[in-house]
Order: structure tokens, then sequence, then C-alpha cells
């Protein structure tokens, strides 16, 4: 009698762990089998966050072809472009502050040794600012760093 109620003990604790497996699999084919992926202890995980560093020289958007639009949050952290942009001399610029504060916005030139700012522009809190950025070198690359804390949105073109 003892190894009959063993048994059965193993038999449902097998039916406990089939019976997660089993409602994943029914979720998964709802989700049009979309693939699902665990993270165990064991698992490495690569995040790429965006806008916390420079621009890597080969994102660009050539403002020729269209306008470069942005935007952020940050308590802390100062943020950047996600892309640099280039192929204007004169560049108009928008940008929203949502934020209380004012917000302080650098216009950076990528320059083969060190960056350099070309333009800062300083957003009042909860306004909107546009200018025009003039005299930049239409072959360099530009990227925009916006200080903590914000809350903005923009476009260059």
């Amino acid at each position: 009698m003892r190894k009959i109620s063993g048994v059965v003990i193993l038999a449902v604790a097998f039916l406990f762990t089939l019976t997660p497996n089993t409602i994943l699999l029914a979720d998964s084919e709802i989700l049009n089998n979309s693939t699902v992926e665990f993270a165990t202890e064991d698992d490495s995980i690569n995040i790429t966050p965006f806008g916390l560093s420079k621009p890597p020289k080969d994102k660009k958007v050539n403002l020729k072809s269209g306008p470069m639009s942005f935007e952020g949050v940050a308590s802390g952290s100062k943020l950047y472009t996600n892309n640099n942009f280039t192929g204007q001399v004169n560049v108009y610029y928008n940008i929203t502050n949502n934020h209380d504060n004012s917000l302080k916005v650098r216009v950076y030139n990528q320059h083969p040794l060190k960056p350099f700012a070309v333009e800062t522009i300083t957003v009042p809190g909860n306004t909107t600012k546009s200018g025009l950025i003039q005299g930049l070198d239409p072959n360099d690359l530009y990227y925009i760093t916006f200080d903590a804390p914000s809350d903005f949105s923009g476009y260059v073109s």
C-alpha cells in the first residue's frame, strides 16, 4: 500500500510539472507561434541602452533627405541623440521641453580627435524653442546632448 501511495504522489507531482508547460504551449500558439524566451540565473543577457553616450560614427542621418527627430526622459543622466546628423550648413531646430526646469541642449561636432560644442541652447520649462544653427560643415557629423532632468521632444532639419 505504501508503494502505491508513493507512485500516486509521483504521478500527481509529474502532472503538476507538466501542466504549466502545456499552458505555456497553448499561450504561445495563441500568440501566433511567437518565440518565448526564459531567462535563468545562468543566462547572460545583452542590453544595449540608447542615448546614454555619443552615437557611433556609422549612425547618421543626412538632413538633405529629411529631418532627424528625437525625444527622451531622464531624471539623472545626460541623454544623447541616437544618431549623428550631417549634410547642411544651416540647421533648423525645434525642441519642446515638457519639464518644469529649463533644459540645457548642446550640439557637438563629432571631431575625430575631440568632439566640441558648436552651439548651446537653453529651452525654458514647459515651452518650445526654435532657431537656426549656422555655419556648420555639411561633411562633418554632429550630435546633440540634453542635460538632466529632462522630458523633451523635437527635431533638426
